[in-house]
């Protein structure tokens, strides 16, 4: 049998085991919850209808206008198995668009003058300014320009980082680069929270942690249900994660191939870049419900929250840093931040992208504008829409084989809600 075939054979088995699954699971009772503004009751007709037809099984979305809610429903299950219904409390896992969130931490210090984003890393680390990475400035490696996407074969775990810091940071200043720094760019998938974590504790005057900057910074004074790494005690707030291993992902994808060349490559072309990007850490995704792990916190992935916590966060950015009276950023920061750094082929993704401040930029389909925030694994999303001053976020814990802004649960959702928001603003 050769590859083709067997990959055939793998997606019918596939198919026929999850479908066999539905027919042995009872139906559990309809959830759907939340509000939804009037003008946009088609919204709320969508997640019906995709909470019914199965397609929908746990999620959040929310979506702000000049700080006001229009949308913030949630359905589906935190828990499955238990029985367990999403409610307005429940967090989940959001991935990767943790990173914004260090990045929106990183701009609170660069306000406060403890960071510069011209500056270089080793202005504020000295150590780091070494091996190929002595001209690496702030906005590098926030834009995901600093290539260093691995640790150069080195592993590490994530009680190791919290256990170990000292030797955690020495085996980040041992890293050279892939490339010349500045010169190319290639998402850092794991290694963006080593190196932006640890430079944020470096330039902190108090040396504080991530997790603590953005809570004191951030959470606490703006009022931002969201954390990066996750208090223990706040573990029953949290939906039971669904997660691929890499081996499922790759059978998953066999129907859509540009999803299966992406997954290959992490499985069986570990030289390349995107398979070095993701050999940093002993880690399975499955860990994530283990309230031990969620507790670490690291922005690469390790952030919990809510549709809700993300929408309102990202409200201040999409109003120009101020809204309802309270400001975040200062017009010219907050500018700076909805502007792209670096655009061009991107060496671990393979395609086409375009970076900012810690940000990933897209072409809005439905208004034609350029729309900036992070996807992240398994279909979250987060956006700010400065044109029409919307921000919008969508979390499931239903993970998926999307993970890139295109994800069709949450494309549905954004077709429907920028047809209502036409007929919204001529009303």
């Amino acid at each position: 049998m050769d590859f083709l075939e067997t990959c055939v054979v793998l997606l019918i088995a596939y198919i026929v085991l999850k479908y066999l699954g539905t027919l042995v699971t009872p139906k559990l009772d309809l959830v759907i919850g939340g509000y939804c503004h009037p003008k946009f009751k088609k919204v709320e007709e969508l997640i019906r209808k995709k909470v019914i037809s199965g397609k929908e099984k746990g999620g959040a979305f929310a979506v702000y206008h000049r700080g006001e809610v229009l949308i913030d429903m949630w359905a589906g299950y935190a828990d499955e198995e238990a029985k367990r219904p999403w409610t307005r409390d429940t967090m989940t896992v959001t991935f990767s668009t943790t990173k914004s969130i260090a990045a929106i931490t990183i701009a609170k210090m660069v306000e406060s003058g403890w960071l510069d984003y011209s500056n270089l890393v080793s202005d504020y680390w000295p150590e780091f300014g070494c091996n190929g990475k002595e001209n690496i400035t702030v906005e590098m490696l926030l834009s995901h320009q600093a290539g260093l996407v691995w640790l150069n074969g080195e592993k590490t775990t994530l009680r190791d980082i919290r256990d170990y810091p000292a030797e955690f940071e020495k085996l980040l200043e041992r890293a050279t680069p892939e490339w010349q720094p500045g010169t190319k760019r290639g998402y850092h998938t794991v290694t963006y929270g080593y190196f932006v974590d640890t430079l944020a504790r470096k330039a902190d005057p108090k040396h504080r942690n991530i997790s603590t900057i953005f809570k004191e910074e951030i959470q606490d004074p703006y009022d931002i249900d969201f954390y990066i790494g996750l208090p223990k005690e706040l573990s029953y707030r949290m939906a039971r994660g669904h997660f691929f291993t890499i081996a499922e992902l790759l059978i998953s994808s066999l129907s859509v191939p540009r999803k299966f060349i992406l997954f290959a490559k992490m499985m069986f072309s570990p030289s390349s870049m995107l398979g070095k990007s993701i050999k940093t850490m002993d880690f399975s995704n499955t860990e994530l419900n283990d309230p031990e792990t969620r507790s670490i916190g690291l922005s690469s992935f390790i952030g919990c929250g809510s549709a809700r916590s993300l929408g309102k966060l990202y409200s201040y950015i999409a109003n120009g840093g101020t809204c309802k009276g309270k400001q975040l950023f200062p017009p010219n920061l907050n500018e700076r931040l909805t502007k792209p750094v670096t655009s061009g082929y991107d060496e671990c993704i393979a395609k086409e992208n375009t970076y900012g401040l810690g940000f990933m930029f897209r072409d809005n389909p439905q208004v034609g504008n350029l729309v900036f925030g992070h996807p992240g694994l398994g279909g979250q999303v987060v956006y700010a829409d400065p044109t029409n001053q919307i921000s919008l976020a969508y979390v499931t814990n239903y993970n998926s084989i999307f993970g890139f802004w295109d994800d069709s649960r949450f494309l549905d959702l954004e077709k429907t809600f920028y047809e209502c928001f036409r007929e919204y603003q001529t009303s």
